[in-house]
């Protein structure tokens, strides 16, 4: 039987130690039923892990007893920011979701000249990230930032080796030669990027313009397969990290 997961940043994973996040408390007691004597899996965000078991648990506090510790190794060695234009209705929580599962470590919300809806909910996305993580088996939380325009997420992708931008109007899909540990993804809006754009992001260093093939794909489709295929396709090793 699967246990239950949840990440707690920042808990200290000793013999026996009490969880004191009433929401998480409340969680486990009222809506997954855990009772004395059940086990579950508890990780620090930095892939620290423990399973527990459970020795008290009231609507405030949940007390716990080691059991196993290890550390997570699903997390993959490839550091990728995803900087996306803000998407309208749902499909940018969408996309925050899947991206969170498949191993992005930051998202950057990006305001372009197609943006139609500029504004996030930060405290609903970490809520998304949260349960996205602890539901694909995450030992860390992915970052998710205030929205950026292009040319801060572009000072920003300063710090990562090298970036890679998609679109509709690239002839090349990405190549399999490239060395990366850490990688930024720009996803334009709905309506693509305009020209000025594409030059803006053809003038930065170490930048790629890549195709995802000759179907037109949605801006959430294009954000999840590019963060898939960028995550995948490094020939880094863990010595170049």
């Amino acid at each position: 039987m699967r246990l239950h997961r949840f990440i707690i940043p920042g808990l200290q994973l000793n013999n026996t130690f009490t969880i004191r996040e009433k929401n998480i408390a409340q969680q486990m007691r009222n809506v997954l039923r855990l009772r004395v004597g059940d086990e579950c899996i508890l990780s620090d965000g930095a892939t620290h892990e423990a399973q527990v078991l459970i020795t008290a648990i009231t609507q405030t506090e949940v007390e716990c007893t080691l059991t196993n510790t290890w550390i997570n190794a699903s997390e993959s060695r490839i550091s990728v920011t995803l900087f996306c234009a803000i998407l309208k209705h749902e499909h940018f929580e969408f996309v925050v979701e899947k991206c969170t599962e498949i191993g992005i470590h930051e998202i950057v919300p990006l305001i372009t000249e197609r943006t139609v809806k500029t504004n996030i909910r930060q405290d609903r996305l970490e809520k998304i990230i949260k349960e996205a993580a602890e539901q694909s088996g995450r030992g860390i939380l992915p970052r998710i930032l205030a929205p950026m325009t292009l040319e801060e997420a572009k000072q920003y992708a300063q710090k990562n080796q090298i970036h890679f931008f998609f679109d509709t109007q690239a002839k090349e899909s990405i190549r399999g030669d490239l060395n990366y540990s850490k990688a930024s993804i720009f996803i334009g809006p709905e309506g693509g990027w305009s020209d000025a754009e594409r030059t803006q992001l053809h003038s930065m260093p170490h930048m790629y313009a890549a195709s995802l093939g000759p179907l037109t794909y949605r801006a959430e489709t294009a954000a999840i397969i590019a963060s898939h295929l960028i995550i995948n396709n490094s020939q880094v090793t863990s010595e170049q990290k």
